[in-house]
């Protein structure tokens, strides 16, 4: 074996979390077990430090080359987070809730949806004066929602999906509405769905960067200070124990 071999071999130990010398590992793991070995047997992969050189070059390519494809880590945690299902398959849950810290009436539409699916049928729950109604100052129950790839309130994309996947009486077309509406007018004025004090913008949130599966995501509009909308909404992600 050649010095170079053995300096690699002592750092593939310390990359696994061993201590190595001589042909001979004393795992480090805090079970109290001795393995000793030769050679790296059972299982734990030799590298050289030539192999390991090209193991972190190839990683650097790698990289790069999602930096050129426009790809970044949050568009890989996107794309790669569990659903959260206790089988291969299966989706877990996630809560949401919604606080209207605003004196007028919320309306608007909260949906799951896959982005990478054009079939896609969005999962709904709307909200104005006929469906679940947020009045000022209200809250909503905590509601349970099918995991899914984004949640968002009042997208674009969800809209959209929504009205070209889902049967036509199935779009709650008063509160599909882009962001949130919020309105003064009594329940059964005319404008009683208007936006008459002002919109929040949509907001779409992402699972892996934004949010795990099985987790409570509570919603909270508020008046804007800043910005062209008079509202904004803001949210809170309370992770559950599995999920941490």
């Amino acid at each position: 074996m050649g010095s170079g071999d053995r300096d690699g071999d002592r750092l593939t130990g310390r990359l696994l979390g061993r201590e190595f010398a001589g042909g001979k590992a004393r795992s480090l793991m805090g079970d109290g077990r001795m393995c000793v070995q030769t050679g790296w047997r059972q299982g734990v992969i030799r590298m050289s430090s030539r192999a390991i050189g090209r193991f972190l070059a190839w990683g650097m390519v790698l990289t790069l080359a999602m930096v050129i494809a426009g790809c970044s880590l949050d568009a890989l945690l996107h794309q790669t987070a569990s659903f959260g299902g206790e089988t291969a398959g299966q989706r877990g849950n996630s809560q949401v809730l919604f606080i209207n810290n605003t004196p007028y009436r919320a309306i608007f539409t909260f949906g799951a949806y896959d982005d990478w699916d054009q079939n896609t049928e969005p999962k709904l729950l709307a909200f104005g004066p006929n469906d679940r109604s947020l009045e000022g100052g209200q809250s909503s129950a905590i509601l349970t929602v099918e995991c899914a790839r984004v949640y968002s309130v009042g997208g674009e994309t969800m809209r959209r999906l929504a009205e070209e996947n889902l049967a036509e009486d199935a779009v709650p077309s008063e509160t599909l509405v882009p962001g949130v509406f919020f309105s003064s007018a009594a329940v059964g004025d005319e404008n009683e769905a208007l936006p008459t004090e002002g919109t929040a913008a949509p907001l779409d949130l992402w699972l892996g960067s934004d949010f795990p599966c099985n987790s409570l995501i509570v919603f909270r509009f508020e008046a804007n200070d800043v910005g062209e909308d008079a509202f904004r909404v803001d949210y809170e992600v309370i992770p559950s124990r599995e999920s941490r």
